[in-house]
């Protein structure tokens, strides 16, 4: 069954959200205003939006974005459009003034009757024009929340390009660290084969690794390039525009208990917000249907010229004729109305299990994101905290076992080797656990800090 206690407190609540974006009459907002009063902004540190022209941080990057997606601006845009209907919906309609000439003058008693003039006014049932206006103020809650899940889209999509060009940065660095390091062996390795006291298996060898490596940091720096065009296009810049930032966020290393996190998602992520929304322009639009059974009034004021009497002495002679008007509409054909609120109805159930469905999925997405979090925790743990130092002290050992004689040169190129490949995984690791740190935090639409903060 619908949970109508739900959808009472968000018709209760679409005022207050609105008023925030200047939903009320006569005021107008720009996109940009009505995204920088977004709730996601303020949980995630980035209200007021001031304008940055060179990020160096991740928080800088995120506000750049903001000020300059393009796609985010079109949303806002809609909702800017959105509030702009709920003027119209709360306006009476406009009065009629309407002219009548008689072609044949109607002769009375105080002269003949030669125009009139008609003013009326419409006016529905008691409270139509207010429901009218709750439920655009619905709908432009609605579209609040479709702006709020592009914000986290594009604040996901920025921090996990700028994570995926960090991680780029650090193997490039790392391997090319290797690169002049095997470079160096090499040169080492021709000069015992030059002089006897090396096989040329070992010489080939190191080749061989020279070449590997060098073909790998061609290919993550070519890498770079797609991914600086991807986050400029989120930045409305030119594809090559240059980023470098300093320093990234330290990730969340708090537990996560995925039940508190479906009850925090279950309250704050948009997409669920957006079908309470839809369900509450619903629940009032079975109430308008009611209304609109009712009878309409239209009241109307009617002015006659009337011309001088034919004879004298006639009293009032020439007086205007002043006349008032009611009328009212009766609906009588009532299968019309009880098809509006049928129609109410099953919006209302369509919304509700919509909704229903949306946070299934939500909650298998979050159940990904978790394993993937916990995995990549585990991969940081196991690369940065034992598998990198256990390799470099095996390079440390196969290089004094060469130096001594003791060990082949092929062990020190095999030990280097592996060397770079757990350092690669745990760069790797590193940033997995911050990518999906950033989809956990975009399934509850806020930072995971913040949520522990709440849950202590």
């Amino acid at each position: 069954m619908l949970n109508h206690r739900r959808y009472i407190l968000t018709l209760l609540l679409i005022p207050g959200l609105l008023a925030s974006a200047g939903a009320r009459a006569g005021q107008r907002n720009t996109a940009l205003e009505i995204i920088s009063r977004s709730p996601v902004l303020e949980r995630f540190g980035l209200a007021p939006v001031v304008p940055v022209d060179q990020p160096r941080t991740m928080q800088e990057l995120l506000i750049m974005a903001i000020n300059r997606n393009r796609g985010m601006r079109s949303v806002a845009a809609r909702v800017v459009g959105a509030l702009d209907l709920v003027p119209q919906a709360t306006a009476l309609p406009d009065p009629t003034l309407t002219l009548v000439e008689y072609l044949d003058p109607v002769e009375t008693r105080v002269g003949p009757q030669q125009r009139g003039y008609q003013l009326s006014q419409s006016f529905p049932w008691f409270g139509t024009l207010g429901v009218r206006g709750d439920i655009q103020r619905a709908k432009a809650a609605t579209a609040r929340a479709r702006l709020d899940e592009q914000i986290l889209a594009v604040i996901t999509r920025v921090r996990t390009t700028a994570l995926e060009l960090a991680y780029l940065d650090s193997s490039i660095a790392v391997t090319r660290n290797h690169l002049m390091l095997l470079g160096q062996w090499e040169e080492a390795a021709q000069g015992r084969y030059a002089a006897g006291r090396g096989a040329y298996a070992a010489l080939v060898k190191t080749q061989v690794e020279l070449g590997k490596l060098s073909n790998r940091l061609a290919e993550l720096e070519d890498r770079r390039t797609p991914l600086l065009a991807e986050i400029n296009a989120d930045l409305d810049r030119s594809p090559e525009a240059p980023l470098e930032l300093d320093s990234l966020p330290v990730a969340f290393e708090g537990g996560l208990d995925q039940d508190e996190l479906v009850r925090a998602m279950d309250t704050t992520n948009p997409r669920l917000a957006g079908w309470d929304h839809e369900a509450a322009a619903a629940v009032l639009s079975r109430t308008l249907a009611a209304k609109r059974g009712k009878p309409s009034f239209t009241l109307g004021l009617n002015l006659i010229e009337t011309g001088p009497a034919r004879m004298s002495g006639v009293a009032d002679s020439g007086k205007n004729a002043l006349m008032a008007t009611l009328g009212i509409r009766l609906p009588l054909w009532r299968g019309k109305y009880k098809a509006m609120a049928r129609q109410a109805a099953s919006g209302l159930a369509a919304a509700d299990d919509a909704r229903r469905q949306e946070l299934n999925g939500l909650e298998a997405e979050l159940s990904r994101a978790l394993f993937a979090h916990r995995d990549a925790r585990r991969q940081a743990e196991l690369y940065g905290g034992a598998l990198v130092p256990k390799a470099r002290q095996s390079l440390e050992a196969a290089r004094a076992a060469f130096e001594t004689g003791r060990g082949s040169y092929l062990d020190l190129i095999d030990a280097q080797r592996l060397l770079l490949e757990f350092q690669l995984a745990a760069v790797r690791a590193r940033i997995d656990l911050q990518i999906r740190q950033a989809t956990i935090e975009q399934l509850i639409a806020a930072p995971l800090t913040t949520f522990a903060e709440i849950q202590s």
